[in-house]
């Protein structure tokens, strides 16, 4: 007697699925210019889930585009703080010179909001294909109380408010927030 393999095909009910972050976000309006995400990603899947939503991962080439990421981070009590967002550069392709993801133009070109200088050469005496950097906002404490001292300082001229987001180095394999831009027409937001 012969015998025949028998296949069973299981189908799930409907009430099942695999829950993934690409479902609607509540928090995507079309309009808006910027979106943050309630999730944690490293460099590359942030990159990925911002084109998921018809978006770009933010590109801060200007003082008033920091400006408005300042304000967004720093009026809304639904971002931490404490911790830091990813931002659309990273020096991937030319090891030590940052460019910009969506425009491909180098930061040292235009305006900048490095911390410091060394700062940003931190990592980059090892240079190896594990350690890839990427540039994140971050505000740390003291960050903050620095912050706090120059708004303190008495100055002769009206001076516009230091940033309170500053730009700083880390790997593009840790997960952090992230800042989703809308770039051109009308946000894809799903």
């Amino acid at each position: 007697m012969e015998r025949f393999p028998i296949f069973v095909l299981v189908l799930l009910h409907p009430a099942y699925s695999i829950v993934t972050p690409y479902h609607p976000v509540p928090e995507c309006a079309a309009d808006a210019p910027f979106v943050v995400p309630n999730f944690k990603a490293n460099w590359f899947k942030a990159v990925e889930y911002c084109h998921y939503l018809g978006r770009s991962l933010v590109t801060v080439a200007t003082e008033q585009k920091q400006h408005a990421i300042d304000q967004l981070l720093d009026a809304a009590d639904s971002y931490p703080r404490e911790q830091s967002y990813w931002c659309g550069a990273n020096d991937l392709a030319d090891g030590d010179n940052f460019h910009w993801h969506l425009t491909g133009r180098p930061i040292a070109i235009g305006w900048t909001n490095w911390r410091d200088e060394l700062h940003r050469r931190e990592q980059a005496g090892e240079m190896d294909a594990f350690k890839v950097r990427c540039v994140s906002m971050s505000r740390t404490a003291d960050d903050v109380e620095e912050l706090q001292q120059q708004q303190e300082l008495p100055s002769s001229s009206p001076s516009p408010p230091p940033f309170s987001w500053i730009w700083t180095v880390a790997n593009c394999w840790k997960e952090l927030y992230f800042i989703c831009e809308r770039t051109g027409g009308i946000s894809g937001c799903r």
